[in-house]
């Protein structure tokens, strides 16, 4: 695992328990999570994957390394064929006063390129995970480049790259 930690955080007007349902629910589309299929059983050990809604593009994988409903999920983490190491991840869900923080704390070097581009993602998740829970859409924006993306770079994508 990669050295330091990229630490992202947000409190978000929804119950634990929306929170983790959103995060961790598997076989249907994920809308904060730019509109991926999260497959796996969610048992420590396992295998996941997030796919493409038709199932046909990995775009991120790893192993369940711990699932505690409704306040921690931890995983491994790597985008097929890019070069940075495997990391790990960890959701942390906590009640807050009027809803939850979420804290995702990604092992790697925030001074990197990579622990910046890390830092930036999981800054979107967070968004789109709080426009989801409190409006059950993402922002407006994000359903913009959702549309760019499946339209003019999927389907250029490989499939998978190991």
């Amino acid at each position: 695992m990669a050295e330091g930690r990229v630490v992202t955080s947000l409190e978000i007007k929804a119950t634990v328990e929306e929170a983790w349902r959103e995060i961790t629910k598997t076989g249907v589309i994920q809308r904060a999570c730019f509109d991926t299929v999260l497959v796996s059983d969610l048992k420590p050990g396992s295998p996941y994957r997030y796919t493409t809604a038709d199932g046909k593009r990995t775009l991120f994988r790893g192993t369940i390394l711990e699932v505690d409903p409704p306040r921690r999920f931890a995983i491994t983490f790597k985008f097929p064929g890019e070069k940075e190491p495997v990391a790990k991840v960890v959701y942390e869900l906590e009640a807050v006063p009027g809803g939850v923080r979420v804290t995702i704390v990604h092992e790697l070097d925030p001074a990197t390129k990579e622990g910046r581009s890390a830092a930036g993602g999981w800054t979107t998740f967070l968004s789109n995970l709080r426009a989801v829970l409190e409006t059950g859409k993402p922002p407006l924006g994000t359903r913009i480049q959702y549309f760019v993306f499946r339209t003019f770079i999927l389907p250029f994508m490989p499939k998978e790259v190991k």
